[in-house]
């Protein structure tokens, strides 16, 4: 069978790939996995099918003896901060993140606000699908309340910096769950702030949910327009954070992690900084220059969190802009990370465009291949066997997710299968553009001949 779980929960199309009846079984699943007591925290952000997946798994979960406390829009790391913070057993939210406006999905939390490991996804899958499963009887069964918490969340993020002077800052929610997180809390902090997208809208009307250089070209025009100091912009549920320089730049993510998981190994005295399979070698010679150390997990935050926890580190990340700080919970979040870029910049008297000025600029390009969930498996044992001999001096491979050929110049090629969606990624980093062009390039012949083999 596969599985429904990927590298961020359940995700698929509404009412076809990830239906009512699914949520439903899931939380079914999650009661008989929480022994039929307790509460769980249930969020969504803002997409239209929210409430109907939110009613469909909370049936699910009350009809298995455990109770449900609604909290309605919320952003994802509010949600994880909130379920620990609050004592409930678990937490989840109703979201497909970055996915477009016809995808949703689930994302489940344990009772310390980090995503479920592999391992307990299996169970609970197992649970899921129990032909015994029966729910407790009419007088057992949950209850169902609403909750407004998200202000301990705000109040939160408004007491982490104390900023010297008014930032101009532009934000951008994409219509998203953190329209009424972000800009309040950076006017809390006392910034100058004019918000775009920042009406709450499922059908993601401002722009794409995903927040890339494509997506966000009108927003970097605005910043510019607006002359502000620096932009801000999230994802469809708030777990991720991407810049925008003075010039109406997007900075590139990975020097942005770079140059912020440099100063949180400054700030720590050393450390260890948790990045993914994919993330620059400009991030390893940063934190290496400040004392630190990396450390690469599979793609997905859920491995970071667990790999932070284990480690006891002190900051990780994704390229995509999922940050972790594990200082104050082990959930990506995207508005806390806002604020604490802010107040680097602000503690170091430094523009955004400053805070990276240092770090290397190795090319870095991505290619998305389709390839159907069925198929994905033998594509990547095919891949495993044809891309290093495909590639000129090699140096060495990786098989924490995926293939990663690493060449003798510093370049490198990762393919991987996607966690949420039928594809194969492909990734590629170079010293020069017309570099990361060509292997890229080549990187997409191989995996899309295989494709055509398998994926038929």
């Amino acid at each position: 069978m596969v599985r429904l779980f990927g590298s961020s929960g359940i995700r698929g199309t509404a009412n076809i790939d990830f239906t009512p009846e699914l949520a439903l079984r899931t939380g079914v699943g999650v009661a008989s996995t929480l022994g039929g007591s307790g509460r769980i925290l249930l969020a969504r952000d803002t997409r239209l099918t929210g409430p109907m997946f939110e009613k469909a798994f909370a049936a699910g979960v009350m009809s298995g003896g455990v109770s449900v406390c609604r909290a309605g829009v919320m952003p994802t790391p509010a949600l994880a901060y909130l379920t620990r913070k609050k004592g409930f057993k678990a937490g989840v939210m109703v979201t497909a993140s970055h996915n477009p406006p016809e995808y949703n999905g689930l994302k489940i939390f344990d009772e310390t606000g980090i995503a479920l490991s592999e391992d307990e996804e299996a169970r609970l899958e197992a649970k899921m699908f129990q032909d015994n499963a029966v729910g407790v009887s009419w007088d057992k069964v949950g209850t169902s309340y609403d909750v407004n918490p998200l202000d301990e969340y705000i109040e939160m993020l408004s007491s982490l910096v104390e900023l010297r002077r008014k930032w101009r800052v532009l934000v951008d929610p994409g219509n998203g769950a953190t329209c009424a997180v972000t800009p309040q809390v950076l006017r809390n902090l006392g910034c100058e702030t004019q918000t775009v997208n920042g009406q709450p809208d499922g059908r993601f009307p401002g722009r794409n949910s995903e927040p890339n250089e494509e997506n966000l070209a009108e927003t970097c025009k605005l910043v510019r327009a607006f002359e502000v100091e620096l932009g801000v912009a999230h994802d469809g549920d708030g777990d991720r954070i991407v810049m925008i320089d003075s010039d109406g730049n997007l900075v590139p993510p990975d020097k942005l992690m770079a140059g912020f998981a440099a100063e949180a190994v400054r700030q720590a005295g050393g450390g260890y900084v948790v990045v993914n399979a994919d993330a620059s070698r400009a991030v390893d010679e940063k934190v290496k220059e400040a004392g630190g150390e990396v450390v690469r997990t599979r793609v997905g935050d859920v491995y970071i969190a667990r790999e932070l926890l284990r480690l006891k580190g002190v900051f990780g990340g994704e390229p995509s802009g999922a940050w972790i700080h594990p200082k104050y919970h082990l959930c990506p979040d995207g508005p806390l990370s806002a604020v604490l870029i802010i107040g680097l910049l602000d503690r170091l008297g430094l523009q955004l465009s400053e805070l990276i000025k240092g770090v290397p600029d190795y090319p870095m390009r991505r290619e998305k291949v389709k390839c159907p969930n069925v198929a994905k498996e033998e594509v990547m044992r095919k891949l495993s066997e044809n891309l290093p001999d495909a590639l000129p001096q090699v140096t060495g491979t990786n098989t924490i997710d995926g293939i990663r050929v690493e060449l003798t110049d510093g370049s490198w090629i990762l393919a991987r299968p996607s966690g949420t969606e039928p594809l194969i990624r492909i990734t590629v980093e170079a010293r020069t553009s017309v570099e990361s062009d060509d292997l890229l390039g080549k990187a997409r012949r191989i995996v899309e001949e295989i494709v055509r083999t398998f994926g038929q």
